[in-house]
């Protein structure tokens, strides 16, 4: 039965929404042998639609099973700015085309959504044969789409229609994709005993006699349960196919800067019983939720191997932090060695974990006393707690410009206690202090205008031990060993 005989149709001018809105009110494109005509009157208009759907005119109401038929005509504007004059774009830029690419009809009662052809709709449209995509109209062009078929779904439609507007700007095509709501149809259930009898079905139609075979089982069916990890808000009826994974994770941090440690994922609760794969975020998997990583944080996700659910909506992402010690840096080196006598070796680290061992060794690998250092090649090295080295080469050389003033000062008490007072009977101006522990550390500095006040040092913030002091002035050094018992 055809709907149209008695239908006014008018037209109008319409903004860009509108139009776009208007033309590709279609359900779902099909070839066909026979086509409307493109043949609507639309005065001096440069563009227009037929029937206007923003004037509350519409499509044809059909009717369950019964044959339906609507024509709708459409005039493309040649110039976009004819169609929106808002649009950033100058005036001579032509509308290439408008392009359907896809359109939902949702049932404003049952909120369940549909394709045109899951009704019984089908759409023809006669774009004049001006290219290969049926359903792509040019600008400056009438064209018009028949909507034919027997629908088999009652129901108010809203329709969600998807559409892509191309211009050519600069040589260059410009696509922008919309959704455009809106327009309605109306299908009636009319006097019909045929629908879907299957209670258990998306779509049981209480009021059906006979069954049409157009139950339809997966659009209400999926996991209701809100706590599961493949929760579907769509869903109306459980399906039985609810997953539950909850993952956690243990890391064993490396011991020493730039080596890699180690993350173990594993599952606290499982339902239903599965293997699991486990993906690191670079793209490396297993099935043992074991991965060797450098320092960083990292995101690993498990996800349940079964035929039964689908695997990425069962899966479970945790993030982990893999830290790493600072770095061990060693600074060393030493003084010349000279006519006064051996270099002294300095060291100092930073870094590491816990205490830090340094230990001064020569060119045969023998450890040496970084207090008596010959003129030579020495490499000094630096271990932590947790085994972590790093070495530096100090190279001490022989210098013969020192004087030795070594007569002409003392230290006392020595051993001390405490502090230690510095005798000397000479008159050198600026004098440079350093005192080092037994494997070379210097624990302090200080820098004297002069000797001749005999200053003294309190050392009441070192530990007990054998200490060295470095006294240099204008190219003269002496070292004092220092006794220190508290």
């Amino acid at each position: 039965m055809e709907h149209y005989a008695n239908k006014i149709k008018t037209y109008k001018i319409y903004n860009m929404k509108q139009i776009i809105t208007a033309i590709l009110a279609l359900f779902s494109v099909t070839l066909a042998q026979s086509q409307c005509i493109s043949d609507f009157d639309f005065g001096d208009q440069a563009f227009g639609i037929s029937p206007d759907f923003t004037s509350d005119e519409s499509l044809s109401d059909g009717v369950v099973n019964e044959e339906y038929y609507d024509v709708i005509h459409m005039l493309i504007p040649q110039y976009a700015i004819e169609v929106d004059s808002t649009l950033p774009l100058p005036a001579e830029v032509e509308l290439d085309s408008i392009e359907l690419l896809g359109i939902v009809l949702t049932n404003i009662e049952t909120n369940m959504s549909y394709s045109p052809n899951e009704i019984g709709l089908d759409v023809i449209c006669n774009n004049n044969g001006d290219s290969n995509n049926e359903c792509s109209f040019l600008g400056n062009n009438q064209y018009c789409a028949s909507i034919e078929g027997t629908p088999t779904i009652a129901g108010q439609y809203d329709c969600t229609i998807t559409i892509n507007g191309w211009v050519t700007v600069l040589g260059f095509p410009f696509g922008q994709p919309a959704d455009f709501e809106g327009i309605t149809l109306f299908i009636d259930e009319g006097d019909n005993d045929y629908g879907c009898t299957d209670q258990n079905a998306c779509n049981y139609s209480s009021t059906a006699i006979f069954d049409d075979g157009s139950c339809e089982y997966e659009s209400c069916y999926g996991c209701t349960d809100v706590l599961a990890n493949n929760y579907d808000s769509d869903a109306v009826y459980n399906d039985e196919s609810c997953c539950y994974l909850v993952i956690d994770s243990e890391a064993n941090f490396p011991l020493c800067n730039g080596d890699l440690g180690t993350v173990n994922v594993f599952p606290i609760e499982i339902s239903p019983e599965a293997d699991l794969i486990y993906y690191l975020e670079s793209g490396q998997s297993n099935n043992t939720g074991v991965f060797e990583v450098l320092a960083g944080i990292y995101t690993i996700t498990a996800e349940m191997m079964t035929d039964s659910i689908d695997s990425d909506a069962c899966s479970s992402t945790i993030d982990v932090i893999i830290a790493e010690p600072d770095f061990l840096y060693l600074t060393a080196s030493a003084t010349e060695a000279s006519a006064l006598g051996l270099g002294v070796g300095t060291a100092s680290t930073t870094g590491g974990t816990g205490e830090v061992t340094i230990e001064w060794m020569d060119n045969q690998m023998n450890p040496v006393d970084p207090m008596a250092l010959a003129a030579g090649t020495y490499q000094v090295s630096a271990t932590d707690e947790n085994g972590c080295t790093n070495y530096v080469t100090v190279e001490v050389i022989w210098n013969s410009i020192y004087e030795i003033f070594n007569s002409d000062i003392s230290v006392y008490p020595n051993p001390t206690t405490n502090n230690i007072t510095i005798s000397f009977e000479g008159s050198e101006a600026i004098v440079d202090i350093s005192i080092l522990d037994s494997i070379g550390r210097e624990v302090m500095r200080l820098n004297l205008l002069n000797l001749s006040s005999n200053p003294s040092i309190s050392l009441s913030h070192l530990e007990s031990g054998s200490y060295s002091m470095v006294i240099t002035s204008n190219n003269k050094r002496v070292v004092k060993r220092i006794q220190l018992v508290k």
